[in-house]
């Protein structure tokens, strides 16, 4: 193999790759779920209006991860509904089960406009593991417990746990209470898409924008390479186009 046939190769795999980290590396407007994620379907109780045309917003819970159970991915969940229920009081359940056998629709997931960290959301999932197996809160009085939980409540008392705040307080007292999924999911956000993690090597570079679109000079900055290692290598044009226009 000569010289110019490897240096081509060479930049043909370094094009390759800047590629690749381009298209994990910058945000779509696609949302992503993630442990600690609050969940929504429908419900007998949620904004009134609802009921003209769809299933009202109703019924809230905790993502808590994918699990595998007999070579099956199977969304997992903690919810509370009432102790009546076949599988009834603060449960942990599958999708299915929460959108009563997708009988329900599924109005997505959320979280409070200060995105939970890391941490935060493996201690929402864990505060609301711990309460599985507790009773359903019938009266409203205290739905955020720490006795007995309603849907939305349960949900609410997770994210406060960890210092965040899904629904107002003035929702939740007065003419606002007893506060509702409705509500929650109002004062929530869409979570937003996250950035696949580059390598370590390159996370300080992966987001410039650079001024100088050549090769060269995307290359040099993604990849923390000399420029003149580059300049001595020769671009075959036919083989690996201008990017500059």
């Amino acid at each position: 193999m000569n010289n110019k046939k490897f240096k081509n190769k060479v930049l043909i795999t370094l094009g390759l790759i800047v590629g690749f980290i381009f298209a994990v590396g910058i945000q779509t407007n696609v949302s992503a779920i993630e442990k600690g994620d609050i969940i929504y379907t429908g419900g007998q109780t949620g904004w009134p209006l609802g009921w003209i045309n769809e299933l009202a917003l109703g019924h809230t819970a905790i993502f808590t991860g994918f699990e595998e159970k007999n070579g099956r991915t199977v969304f997992q969940i903690v919810d509370s509904v009432p102790n009546y229920f076949k599988y009834g009081g603060i449960r942990k359940a599958t999708l299915r089960r929460f959108t009563r056998n997708f009988s329900y629709p599924y109005y997505g997931n959320r979280t409070t406009k200060q995105r939970p960290t890391k941490k935060q959301r493996e201690q929402i999932v864990a505060m609301v593991l711990s309460k599985v197996g507790g009773d359903y809160n019938f009266s409203h009085m205290s739905p955020k417990g720490p006795d007995s939980y309603d849907c939305v409540g349960i949900s609410e008392a997770a994210y406060e746990s960890v210092g965040l705040n899904p629904t107002p307080d003035e929702l939740e007292s007065g003419w606002g209470w007893p506060f509702t999924p409705a509500e929650q999911f109002e004062n929530t956000v869409a979570n937003q898409p996250f950035i696949f993690p580059a390598p370590p090597s390159l996370q300080t570079n992966h987001n410039v924008t650079p001024t100088d679109t050549s090769f060269n000079s995307i290359a040099s900055q993604l990849f923390n390479i000399k420029q003149n290692s580059l300049n001595d290598i020769e671009i075959d044009s036919n083989i690996i186009p201008s990017i500059e226009n």
